[in-house]
């Protein structure tokens, strides 16, 4: 499960962002979602918060809930901003739409979306969809997703310090996805999927 691979990465996780190339997408990420000055945000996979801390820093009003299947990760998010819950993505949605709960935008980055089948991607777009009317999705780019080959899933594995290996399985995005998608955004490595129902291109 991502949850074990996660909670094990969680103490790393920070030191990654810093030495990858993972925080040069920080300022772009925040300007695509503050183009519609959201005042409530779902954010699927925050992780250690590293997004909230600094979009909520930014946009003090804002009202920021961050939901991760990772316990060890919530832990290092405490001081984000963010109002945390401990659950799984696809759980979480179900229950937002049973309590009939409305955000201005969600977020599903590249460690949420991943993480979740292929075949059960365009389910879950249509009840985020059902939830908010703004969805922005972070995925791999079709470019880097040639490593998964012919298949559907393929296995990644993290070095930990003591050189102790880690392994979690990632899924393609379904096609279906991008086609929905009213903007196609894409940097070298990440592609932004963004779903706005109150666009007249939708």
């Amino acid at each position: 499960m991502s949850s074990f691979f996660y909670n094990e990465l969680a103490q790393s996780y920070e030191s990654y962002c810093h030495t990858s190339n993972i925080n040069t997408f920080l300022e772009d990420e925040i300007n695509l979602v503050e183009k519609t000055k959201p005042a409530s945000i779902l954010e699927f996979g925050i992780g250690t918060g590293r997004f909230a801390k600094e979009y909520i820093k930014r946009n003090h009003n804002v009202v920021y809930t961050g939901v991760d299947s990772s316990q060890e990760m919530l832990r290092y998010a405490h001081n984000s901003g963010a109002f945390l819950v401990h659950a799984n993505f696809e759980d979480y949605i179900h229950v937002a739409l049973k309590e009939k709960m409305r955000f201005d935008c969600i977020i599903a980055p590249y460690t949420a979306i991943h993480h979740i089948r292929t075949s059960n991607q365009p389910q879950l777009l249509e009840k985020m969809r059902a939830v908010s009317s703004r969805i922005i999705i972070n995925c791999l780019t079709k470019k880097e997703e040639e490593i998964f080959g012919d298949t559907d899933e393929t296995v990644i594995s993290f070095l930990l310090p003591a050189s102790r290996i880690i392994k979690t399985t990632i899924y393609k995005v379904h096609p279906l996805l991008r086609n929905k998608a009213t903007v196609v955004s894409e940097s070298s490595e990440r592609e932004y999927l963004v779903f706005d129902s109150t666009s007249d291109t939708q």
